[in-house]
C-alpha cells in the first residue's frame, strides 16, 4: 500500500452521489482498520487515524469539486456539471457534522459559502438529461441455470459481478419463495450478510465507466450480477445499483 491508508477510504465513503447511509460509513472503517491490523500495515494509533481521516475526507472533496468544475464548466461535460449540486451538498453535511474541521475559520467561512443552498440550487440540473445518451441495462442471472448472459452489442460485454460470496437468504425456509425485491430478503441482506459492503464498491467500480463513458458519449453499458439462483442476492444487487445509478 502506498501513500496514507485514510485516501482511498474517504474516497470510497464519500462519494457524492452514492449517499451512503452514516451507519454503513462506520462499519466500513471499522472493518477497513480492522483489515490493517490483520495484515500488519504500520500506523499511527487508532485515534490519530480517525482524526486523520476526517481532513483526507475534506481534502478528497475539494480534490473532487476541482475535476467537476473543471470537467463540467470549463470543458462543458454535462455529467460533472450534474455532479457539481451533490458534491456541494455532501460538503455541506460534512461541515455540519465536523465543526471542528478545518481549523482555519477562514477556510471554513468559505467552504460554507459555497456550499450553501443558494450555490447549490444554482448548479442543480435536471433529473433527466436529453444531452446524456448513455443507456445502462442491469440484468440478475443464475450461474446454475443460464449461465452468464451472452452480449451481442458491438461492445462486447461489460461488468458482471459475482454475488455467491454473499449469505445466501434461499437457504433459509422463511425466504426461500421470496426475492430479493422483497423487502424480508432485502433486511436480510442489509443486516446479515456482507451485501452492503459489496456494493459500496460495486457502486465505485461502475461510477468510473459511468462517468468516462458519458463524458465520451458512449451509448450503452452492461452490468450483471450472478448468484446461485438468479433469484436473491443477484436480483437485490440489481434493484439497488438502478436505483443508485437514477
Amino acid at each position: 500500500m502506498q501513500g496514507p491508508p485514510q485516501y482511498d477510504l474517504a474516497s470510497l465513503l464519500w462519494q457524492a452521489k452514492a449517499k451512503l447511509p452514516d451507519t454503513w460509513k462506520e462499519e466500513l472503517m471499522n472493518r477497513y482498520v480492522a483489515a490493517m491490523d490483520e495484515i500488519k500495515i504500520a500506523r499511527v494509533e487508532e485515534i490519530h487515524f480517525r482524526k486523520g481521516y476526517l481532513q483526507f475526507v475534506l481534502l478528497r472533496m475539494l480534490q473532487v469539486l476541482g475535476a467537476y468544475g473543471f470537467k463540467g464548466l470549463l470543458e462543458n461535460k454535462p455529467h460533472f456539471i450534474s455532479s457539481i449540486s451533490p458534491a456541494l451538498a455532501n460538503l455541506q453535511y460534512y461541515l455540519s457534522d465536523n465543526p471542528q474541521v478545518p481549523a482555519y475559520q477562514e477556510l471554513r467561512a468559505l467552504l460554507e459559502a459555497i456550499s450553501s443552498e443558494e450555490v447549490q440550487k444554482r448548479y442543480k440540473q435536471p433529473e433527466q438529461s436529453d444531452s446524456v445518451k448513455l443507456k445502462v441495462q442491469i440484468t440478475s442471472f443464475s450461474y446454475k441455470k443460464n449461465g452468464m448472459p451472452k452480449d451481442d452489442t458491438e461492445h462486447g460485454g461489460g461488468y458482471v459481478f459475482d454475488c455467491r460470496g454473499i449469505k445466501n437468504p434461499g437457504r433459509y425456509k422463511p425466504y426461500k419463495h421470496l426475492s430479493g425485491q422483497d423487502a424480508a430478503v432485502q433486511n436480510f441482506l442489509d443486516r446479515e450478510s456482507r451485501m452492503p459492503n459489496f456494493m459500496s464498491h460495486v457502486y465505485g467500480l461502475v461510477s468510473v465507466n459511468v462517468e468516462d463513458y458519458i463524458s465520451r458519449d458512449f451509448d450503452y453499458l452492461s452490468i450483471n450480477f450472478g448468484c446461485t439462483g438468479g433469484q436473491h442476492r443477484s436480483v437485490y444487487a440489481a434493484e439497488q445499483l438502478a436505483a443508485y445509478l437514477k
